[in-house]
Parts: C-alpha cells; sequence; structure tokens
C-alpha cells in the first residue's frame, strides 16, 4: 500500500522539517478485509490491482510453450467468440472445469476490482492480468464499469492523443483492448503481434466532481434515525387512528 503525500514528522523520527518522501507502508492482509473508510486509507489515492488469473498469455507455464490455458483433454475451444482475439487464440484445449475455473477467477477479479473503487479518495485504479481472455479482462472492467454509475471512467493507456504534449502521452500502442466492450482506451499485448507474453492494463479515473456514493457511517447513522422517527411517527398515526375509529363506532351507537 502506498500513501501518496510528505510523510508526517512526528510519524518518522528520521526525518526532518523538510522531508517529503511518501510514506509506504506494506500491509499483509486479505485486500477484501480492509475498511476503506478507515481513516488510516484516507490518504490512498492510487491503487494497482493484479489479481489471480488464468495466466493463459504467459509462454513458460504452457507445455508446449504456446500461450493459452495448459492443455487439457477435452474438445477445442477459445477463450471467447470474438473476432479480435482469434488469430491468437484458435486451437486452445479447454476442458469443462477449465471454464468453471476461469469463470470463478472472474468474479474474484470483478470483487476485488470493485472493492479498490470504494476507497474514497482513490483518483486512479490500474487494473492488470497476464491473461489473453477476454472474460477476465474487457468483461469484468465492463462489469465494474456499469456499476460504478459514472464515478470512474476508462483512461487511455499509451495511446496517442496530438491534444496531450508529454512524450508518454504520445507514444501509440497499436494493440488495443477489444471494441465490442467500448475497452479501446486500455491496452493489450499478443504474443504473435507484439513478441511478449500477453497482458492487459486497464486504468480507471475518478472523474472530478463526482462524489464517492458509499455510505459513511455518519451517513449511516442519520439514516438510522431518520427511519426511527419514520417508524414513531407511523406508529402515532395508527394509533391516533385507532382512537378515531373506536370514537366514531361508540358515536354511532349512541
Amino acid at each position: 500500500m502506498s500513501v501518496h503525500g510528505p510523510t508526517p514528522v512526528e510519524l518518522n523520527p528520521i526525518a526532518t522539517k523538510t522531508s517529503n518522501q511518501p510514506r509506504v507502508e506494506a500491509l499483509c492482509s486479505d485486500f477484501l478485509s480492509l475498511d476503506p473508510l478507515d481513516p488510516k486509507f484516507s490518504r490512498v489515492k492510487s491503487i494497482l490491482l493484479d489479481p489471480s488469473c488464468s495466466g493463459s498469455g504467459l509462454r513458460a507455464r504452457q507445455p508446449d510453450g504456446s500461450t493459452g490455458a495448459p492443455l487439457t483433454s477435452g474438445k477445442i475451444a477459445k477463450c471467447d467468440e470474438h473476432s479480435d482475439t482469434a488469430s491468437y487464440q484458435d486451437g486452445l484445449l479447454w476442458s469443462e472445469q477449465s471454464e468453471k475455473r476461469l469463470q470463478r477467477l472472474a468474479n474474484l477479479q470483478a470483487q476485488l476490482l470493485n472493492h479498490a473503487l470504494k476507497f474514497p479518495n482513490v483518483e486512479r485504479v490500474v487494473y492488470s492480468t497476464c491473461s489473453l481472455c477476454p472474460k477476465e479482462n474487457e468483461q469484468v472492467v465492463s462489469e465494474v464499469l456499469a456499476t460504478s454509475r459514472g464515478r470512474f471512467v476508462l483512461e487511455p493507456i499509451w495511446m496517442n492523443n496530438p491534444g496531450l504534449t508529454t512524450q508518454i502521452s504520445q507514444f501509440d500502442w497499436k494493440t488495443r483492448g477489444l471494441s465490442e466492450y467500448d475497452c479501446e482506451p486500455c491496452l493489450r499485448t499478443v504474443p504473435e503481434k507484439d513478441l511478449a507474453n500477453g497482458f492487459f492494463v486497464a486504468c480507471f479515473r475518478r472523474e472530478l466532481g463526482v462524489q464517492n456514493r458509499k455510505r459513511t457511517h455518519a451517513d449511516r447513522s442519520r439514516a438510522s434515525v431518520a427511519a426511527k422517527r419514520a417508524c414513531k411517527e407511523v406508529r402515532t398515526n395508527a394509533v391516533w387512528k385507532t382512537l378515531l375509529s373506536k370514537k366514531q363506532k361508540k358515536h354511532k351507537r349512541k
């Protein structure tokens, strides 16, 4: 975990008053168990998320040196039925067990990515895998982006933009995310085209002025008080209606 900003002098006995080094703290913990609203994470502005994946882009993991899922007995299939990826997915052997594992990985990846976007002051979240499968890449990104409700957008990575003047902004990487998912801002590496292992990278950037919709403890407390008041009013109204009804019935008898 990297916390941006200068190191508070009182927390670092070695630091001087002019020290401006960032404070970096390593935590050995389950990421999903961390509370994004914990005050100690209030200064977290950047998150790099590299979750477990199928490793289908790593040649070294494959028995025959090719990319794709480990070869198992089963029918010939692709990571997904998309023309953009067919050139380097043809001939991959997938069993039913491999498909189930891929789905479990995708579910976990989406869960981790959603959790990363809950940190209230995070400005950018980079999501990366060493997988070629859209199910672990574009599908996860598209799903999470939809649930963010406009709080985050995809920031182009190494996508030439003449309007920007920095050297890195003018670097143009040709292999982009799949257009079927509107993921062109994302970056891919394809072994047959880029002479490298297969990778996927997406960068989520918070939209300025759009607040995190995650409710704080104070929000929950106010909501609880409001709910109790509403219940009390309902009970009071119910009592009055009952008394009024009895009074009217009594008046009719007379």
